[in-house]
């Protein structure tokens, strides 16, 4: 929301309209200040959301480092108590898998959520959504619908806008 302000020059009683004036009315100020706190509280929010898709990221690169340590330096061949795995009958050291397969279960069973990354995307999802809302209304605004036709985008516009609530909503479980 971009907005132009009108300056103004004074001089004694006298006041008329200047690009470069000194001065504006207040009611204008007023709006430029709330806009500006609006602007700084969206910048604030984020930094904060890419500081926490940086530390996510860092966390997805250390699974996979982990990962590819996994594959590089386990060994199947060998049970857990130390064996040959070619020595045991199936479970019968009661440590049923070989290095490499308990490892690999270990990782699978750790953390690998990325919520902060999963609500990033699914906001632009929502946002990819209400821009096509925005468009098809555009459309019906400017008349290039007819008919039945404008029930019918009407409809879509109504279930996008679902849609994009329902996409937020979801993330937020």
């Amino acid at each position: 929301m971009e907005m132009t302000v009108k300056r103004y020059e004074a001089m004694h009683r006298d006041v008329w309209d200047d690009e470069s004036g000194k001065f504006v009315r207040y009611e204008d100020y007023a709006e430029l200040q709330r806009q500006l706190t609006a602007y700084e509280a969206t910048v604030t929010n984020l930094k904060a959301q890419a500081q926490g898709l940086a530390a996510e990221n860092e966390l997805v690169k250390q699974r996979m480092n982990q990962l590819i340590q996994i594959i590089s330096n386990a060994d199947n061949n060998y049970c857990m108590c130390g064996d040959e795995m070619k020595s045991h009958a199936h479970g019968g050291c009661g440590h049923p898998t070989g290095m490499f397969d308990y490892h690999y279960n270990q990782w699978l069973e750790s953390s690998k959520e990325t919520p902060i990354t999963d609500a990033a995307l699914a906001e632009m999802r929502a946002q990819g959504v209400e821009m096509f809302v925005a468009a098809l209304q555009k459309h019906i605004d400017e008349g290039d619908f007819v008919g039945d036709e404008i029930a019918v985008i009407a409809g879509a516009i109504d279930a996008g806008g679902d849609f994009s609530e329902q996409l937020r909503k979801e993330q937020g479980k």
